[in-house]
């Protein structure tokens, strides 16, 4: 596909699809994750070294489909993943079950998405194994635990975001996507728990990022509530990872500043990107940064991310 035929993607400030292509962009990374042949049910984690050669025609694929900044790519294969991850379950959850064996299961020949037998037993085996049935069961006990459940539908948390921003004409607060996140067209609160989540959050006083941290508790490692995958706490939260609870910013920084910077900062990569663009039109075929890179004794490390968007 010639790159003017490409889908281009609208990036929001923490590196996520945001626009409307963004539900036929996870379409996409979705229907891969179910590929036998670029995500295989045979191999135990996505981690693993003998991934690695999937992990780049995955995106070598993408990229012939879409068009993006290079640093997108640790993103789309962390969705790949999540919906690898989710493809396997759900196999686990329909055809997995008491009193069964790999034999009857392979017996009922291979299920809807599943073209590869090899790929189907290996997986299926793995299933009977002590250590799948100690996953399991850990597993199992946290689902138990989780509290909330969502009516976004095929919408992403960073569209949401974008429509939430354009709306307000500023960001909007992780409270006030919670509150999109779980309610519905009537105006209803989804089950009591949000209801008494946001009745509670109207009774509180101070700076809403702040009362969203006191009511929601501690987050994952890594993660953020209702900011879907790819924001971390030092993304969101800039300078000051702790949030806005901290009250110990310093040497003249604060969140807002963070938030500020972030701003500008997508700014400057929107107009990079279109740079990056219009050069790979004008010299089709060629490699312009790197031969920038030469000319200049510029390592690929220390390149901009755009460059790969030429190829």
């Amino acid at each position: 596909m010639d790159a003017s035929e490409r889908i281009e993607l609208d990036i929001d400030e923490f590196g996520v699809p945001c626009g409307g292509e963004s539900s036929l962009f996870a379409s996409f990374l979705g229907t891969i994750s179910k590929n036998n042949t670029l995500t295989p049910l045979s191999i135990e984690h996505w981690k693993r070294r003998e991934f690695k050669p999937f992990h780049r025609k995955i995106l070598k694929i993408t990229k012939s489909k879409f068009w993006y900044p290079a640093y997108l790519d640790k993103w789309i294969l962390q969705a790949v993943n999540r919906k690898w991850a989710e493809f396997k379950c759900d196999l686990k959850n329909k055809h997995f079950g008491f009193g069964k064996t790999v034999e009857s299961i392979m017996a009922e020949g291979l299920p809807q998405g599943v073209t590869d037998v090899t790929q189907w037993y290996t997986l299926v085996a793995s299933w009977f194994t002590e250590k799948s049935k100690k996953m399991s069961k850990v597993n199992s006990d946290n689902a138990k635990k989780k509290k909330l459940h969502h009516t976004a539908g095929r919408r992403s948390i960073a569209r949401i975001r974008k429509e939430l921003r354009a709306k307000l004409a500023r960001a909007p607060t992780r409270l006030e996507v919670f509150e999109v996140l779980h309610k519905r067209n009537d105006g209803t609160y989804i089950d009591d728990y949000a209801k008494d989540f946001m009745d509670k959050a109207a009774e509180m006083e101070g700076p809403r990022e702040e009362v969203f941290q006191k009511l929601a508790g501690s987050e994952h490692n890594g993660r953020l509530r209702c900011m879907g995958l790819g924001p971390t706490p030092t993304t969101y939260f800039g300078v000051c990872s702790r949030g806005a609870a901290c009250g110990s910013c310093s040497a003249g920084h604060s969140c807002a500043d963070a938030t500020a910077l972030k701003e500008e900062l997508r700014e400057v990569k929107k107009h990079m990107d279109v740079m990056a663009r219009f050069i790979s039109r004008q010299f089709p075929g060629q490699n312009w940064m790197e031969d920038a890179e030469n000319n200049h004794g510029v390592t690929s490390e220390a390149a901009p991310s755009m460059g790969s968007r030429a190829s």
